[in-house]
Parts: C-alpha cells; structure tokens; sequence
C-alpha cells in the first residue's frame, strides 16, 4: 500500500489533513479512512488510490470483504505500570503525621481490599523529625533526623512500597527549599539503589497557622507551594510517584486539629485516600482483587458489543 502516495494526495483535498492523519494513526483509525477513500474511488470509477485494509482481532485484515462492524479494541488505554503484583511490605517514612498512624490505617484498608492481601505495613515516624541535620530545626527537632535513619527504618526491612512524607517541620524551620531538595534527593538515590521498589513521595501537609510555634514559625503557603515544587521535581528526575496530600486537604482549615499543625480526623481519611489514589493509579498491583486484565477484556466486548447493539434495537 503506497502511504506517501495516500497522503500527498488526501492532504490536497482535505484541510487540516496532516494533523487528522496524525491523530488518525495515533488511534488506530488511518486505515479505515483509506479503506473508505479507496471505496469512494471506486464507486465513481476512478482507479483506488489505496487497497481496502482494516484491522480484525487484532491483525492486519485485507481483502474485498466490508470491515466487520465489531471493531476491536485498536484504542484500548494503555499507562505505565509501577508495579503488577500485590505490596508485601509498605514502609512510611515521616514525622508527627506518620507517627500517629492514622493515615497509614485508612491506606492499608483500601490497599488490603483491592489488592486482596494485607501488607505490612512499617510506622517509620518521629514527632517534630526533619529531614537532616541542615534543617535549621534540627537542634530541636525529633532525632535522629530522615537522613540519619531511613536505612535502618526503611531500606533494612526491604520494602517493595515505600511511601516518604517529609517537609512539613523543614518549612517550618525555615530551610532554604534547595537545602531541601539535597537532602531529599540523597533519600530517594539511596533508597532506588539498595531496593527495587515503588517510592511515593508526598506533598507538604496543610496547617491552619503558621506562626504558633518558634522555632518552627518560619513557614507560609507560599513557602509550602515552593517546596511543594521541589518535590514534584524530585519525583521526576527519580521516576517516584507524587501523592498530592496538600490538595487533598483543599486548604481547609476544617481538616486541621486545634492545634492548627496537624490533620484531624477529616484531614487523615482525606490524605489516606489521596495516598492510595495515587498508589493504585499507577500500580495495577494495588488492583489486584478486581482488575480484569486486558486480554480478558478482549475475550468479552465481542459479546458484550453484541448485547449492547440488541438493547439499542429494543429502544428504537
């Protein structure tokens, strides 16, 4: 079949033509339209500027046959895939917020339901823990610090998820937000070269106030959303996945406890929620409980196809 020839011809008659070729091809769809240009040619007489093509269960089809009207799946939604086998062992890394485990208990529900297995789930958090000793907080932060124990907290119970929420004590503090960046960039390096696992970093947690508690009084929304950045950074340059906590919590300040630093009750199921949505939109392994796999999907819409057409009929 002579595609240049298809091409240079159609893009005379046609405005716009090489970008609906393009989307054409990306769908699947080009070799319908030359099908259909070819019929139209010969229904007037004209010698076809291409052969009648079309694809069927997924292979080439060629002949003087029409194209069947069940199409197969040539748009079927492909996405990168993470991971497609259950977690075994989930290790969170943080401060107060994973200390108190209440996200991480909304998290590994969900998680346990539709994977279909329960992880184990590691609390690797500290109350008032930053993330290293450059954090002008250190001297009165809760030790040792992210950079000082993720091996031993994290990389030592060789996790296959795991799951870092630093940022919101750093903030706080005042670190500068490349200072931040270093040392949250060493934490990811390390952690991809001694584990062959998914990492999830997640945004900087909301608050109600930020000038309660000196030292940690040095934070704002606008100093939040540049670290906010900084992280989202970090994931792509390390091929992490960002778990958005700060937009889950919407900037409410009715999901923060009285205590205006940390979630209250609303504030956990949101985060839990928003950590998982994140995990299993990028992990079909987190999906394993109900997911129908693309070859099963294949085996079905024939039928399913059929059905739909006969309920169409009865409705005329």
């Amino acid at each position: 079949m002579n595609w240049g020839r298809f091409y240079n011809e159609a893009k005379t008659q046609v405005k716009g033509f090489p970008y609906r070729c393009k989307r054409l091809r990306l769908l699947g769809l080009l070799p319908v339209l030359a099908a259909t240009t070819a019929m139209a040619a010969t229904d007037s007489g004209t010698k076809p500027v291409i052969e009648q093509r079309g694809y069927v269960g997924g292979k080439p089809h060629q002949s003087d046959e029409p194209i069947p009207d069940l199409l197969p799946l040539t748009d079927y939604v492909h996405k990168r895939d993470y991971r497609s086998e259950p977690f075994r062992c989930v290790a969170v890394l943080g401060e107060s917020h994973v200390a108190a485990g209440k996200w991480q208990k909304v998290f590994a529900e969900l998680l346990t339901k539709f994977q279909g297995q329960k992880p184990k789930m590691i609390k690797a958090g500290i109350g008032g823990s930053v993330v290293s000793r450059r954090s002008p907080g250190y001297r009165r932060s809760g030790k040792p610090s992210a950079v000082e124990r993720f091996r031993e907290d994290v990389i030592a119970h060789q996790p296959d998820l795991v799951i870092i929420s630093y940022g919101l004590n750093d903030v706080r503090a005042g670190m500068p937000a490349e200072d931040f960046r270093e040392e949250l960039s060493y934490i990811v390096e390390e952690t991809k070269k001694a584990l062959d696992a998914v990492i999830v970093l997640t945004t900087v947690y909301n608050m109600s106030a930020y000038n309660v508690f000196p030292p940690y009084d040095k934070g704002s929304v606008p100093a939040t959303e540049v670290y906010n950045l900084v992280i989202r950074q970090i994931a792509e340059k390390y091929d992490a996945v960002v778990a958005d906590i700060w937009a889950a919590e919407g900037g409410a300040p009715w999901v923060i406890s009285a205590d205006t630093v940390h979630a209250n009750d609303l504030g956990y199921t949101l985060i839990g929620n928003r950590v998982f949505e994140a995990v299993v939109t990028n992990c079909s392994g987190a999906a394993a409980a109900i997911r129908t796999p693309e070859q099963e999907v294949r085996r079905l819409v024939p039928e399913l196809q059929k059905q739909a057409a006969e309920r169409g009929k009865k409705r005329e």
